[in-house]
């Protein structure tokens, strides 16, 4: 069961809904059955939903992994059947969305996937994605991608993982595998060309892994959508053949998976149409071997061994019976021998096996040869170099010894001019320190004159520039004055709409000498008949709205002729 603890998405059982269907559809053996329901837990007196998923017992991908890092051939197996799972998906219009270590298990060699928040299958076509799945295994320019091709670049990182364990299991420890990610991380995606895991694996001792790794680094320079998927249509199909074993593999592989020679044929022919660029692909599965010709193949040849050893024991038993001579009667017996042995010789030898290992003998015999030959050169070349080393240390002491009484020569022709040398500059040195000197009092003679002056200067541009900036602020705060006043002196007060102020009153206000916002200064300090302390507040309040409307248009500078005039005068 699963509980839910982000935030749900308004679309997500209709998301589950089209997923069941397509699932139940297509009845992959990958999936796992499930229910959603709605309501499924309560919370807090809210109904929240859960995911029902079916029970299976397996070991996770990392587990997997680890328990087979010495048996090359089950992770080799495990590749094989990676790529039939991600070719299934993909024939069949789903992406998991999430291709990571904990979302596979392995189940009795066949692999299953859960967690299916984040699956696109083709009825949510159009929609946006929900999540951006495991960063240590996901395009790192992926964002909303969602589509058939969304598993794409994971599938080759699992791919990839895999394979290199196989060849190289050191890898696992080197780069901690099984710790949130099988070999890669978001970090290798980000710099691949700094990447210390894509390097080793380019410079790995398998030639199959260094160009596997060539090719991935390249597709992480490519847009997500743009990455090559793992079904065949990257690398073409090879053509059908007269009959396989199997035909569930994906279809680059396929070629190179053990294949039942057809009855009545000697081998299946098989012929593949793999670009020249693609075939590195190929091998990274354990190849077939090519049906040799075996003794079977030889039955007319057997069944005249057989006839001409039944003959021949034949009249032996009848000599015996008879009584023939001994003589005769064992002079058979070698001869039967003889012709079995020369028989089955003759048919060892013309075994294509046999004549294959000769051959491979007879390379090893040769490549022994060139191998002396080289380790005679080399051990030559060493000889040589020891001989080169003693002669070059016999120079080198020369060399030395020659530059230690050229260096001692020199030094002793070089210490009365050094002398000298001395003596001048100690003479120099002793002119510039009473240089220094008469300049310093000068200076200090001159700096105790003006400085002084320079002092009084200044002080007097000080206060020339403070009564430059203060007229200018009274200025400024005059000019703000006048437009305040005559902002308050233009509103009428006949004019206004004034809470609880109506004709009547303002005729009162009049005849006291209210007529403006700038005269209700003054109405605390007046009795007006009518007037009472709410009336009064109100008439303040317009007061102070005509106010605060002056003071949003007020000048904050003086006009430049002004500024100017004023600048002048300093």
């Amino acid at each position: 069961m699963k509980c839910f603890t982000r935030a749900l998405h308004p679309d997500l059982q209709a998301r589950y809904t089209e997923i069941s269907k397509h699932l139940a559809a297509t009845r992959l053996p990958y999936a796992v059955g499930f229910t959603f329901q709605p309501q499924g837990i309560r919370v807090r007196s809210e109904w929240l939903p859960i995911l029902k998923m079916e029970w299976i017992h397996g070991d996770s991908l990392v587990k997997h992994i680890e328990q087979n890092l010495r048996n090359p051939a089950a992770l080799i197996n495990l590749a094989t059947r990676w790529i039939e799972m991600v070719r299934a998906l993909q024939q069949a219009g789903i992406s998991h969305g999430d291709l990571q270590h904990g979302n596979v298990l392995v189940i009795g060699g066949g692999l299953r996937l859960i967690d299916y928040d984040g699956m696109f299958v083709p009825a949510l076509a159009g929609r946006p994605s929900h999540e951006k799945g495991h960063e240590n295994y996901q395009h790192p320019l992926r964002e909303t991608d969602f589509g058939p091709g969304l598993d794409n670049f994971s599938a080759w990182v699992i791919l990839l993982s895999i394979l290199a364990v196989a060849y190289e299991p050191q890898l696992w420890a080197k780069f901690r595998g099984g710790d949130e990610c099988l070999l890669f991380r978001k970090r290798d995606f980000l710099e691949p060309d700094r990447s210390v895991l894509i390097q080793a694996l380019l410079d790995s001792r398998e030639q199959r892994i260094q160009s596997l790794a060539s090719l991935f680094r390249t597709l992480i320079y490519l847009p997500p959508h743009q990455v090559p998927s793992l079904d065949g249509q990257f690398i073409p199909s090879a053509p059908a053949t007269t009959q396989v074993a199997s035909n569930t593999n994906a279809s680059w592989i396929s070629d190179h998976l053990p294949r039942e020679a057809p009855r009545g044929s000697t081998a299946a022919t098989v012929i593949s149409d793999a670009p020249p660029e693609a075939s590195w692909v190929l091998d990274f599965v354990e190849p077939a071997t090519q049906a040799q010709p075996s003794f079977a193949q030889r039955a007319h040849l057997e069944r005249f061994t057989a006839a001409l050893t039944f003959l021949l024991g034949a009249f032996v038993l009848f000599g015996v019976l008879r009584g023939f001579s001994p003589p005769v009667v064992l002079a058979s017996v070698p001869i039967l021998l003889l012709g079995n042995a020369a028989v089955w010789f003759v048919r060892y030898r013309a075994d294509a096996t046999v004549k294959l290992r000769g051959e491979r003998i007879s390379q090893l015999k040769q490549v022994e040869h060139e191998f002396a030959e080289f380790e005679t050169k080399l051990r030559a070349f060493a000889d040589e170099q020891r001989r080169s080393n003693v002669d070059g240390a016999t120079e080198h002491a020369a060399l030395r010894k020659a530059q230690q009484a050229t260096e001692k020569r020199l030094a002793t022709e070089l210490e009365v001019p050094r002398r000298e040398c001395r003596r001048e500059m100690d003479g120099l040195r002793s002119q510039r320190a009473d240089l220094d000197q008469r300049q310093l009092v000068a200076l200090q003679r001159i700096q105790g004159g003006s400085g002084a002056r320079l002092a009084r200067v200044g002080q007097q541009i000080a206060g020339i520039a403070q009564a430059e900036s203060s007229e200018l602020a009274r200025e400024l705060n005059s000019l703000q004055q006048q437009h305040l006043s005559s902002a308050l002196r233009t509103a009428s007060l006949d004019r206004a709409e004034i809470p609880g102020i109506k004709d009547g009153l303002k005729a009162k206000l009049k005849a006291h000498g209210f007529n403006c916002a700038a005269d209700v200064e003054r109405i605390a300090y007046v009795k007006v008949e009518g007037i009472g302390e709410k009336k009064t507040a109100a008439l303040l309040a317009w007061r102070s709205v005509i106010e605060h409307r002056a003071r949003a248009s007020i000048p904050r500078t003086l006009p430049a002729a002004q500024s100017a005039a004023i600048h002048s005068k300093y």
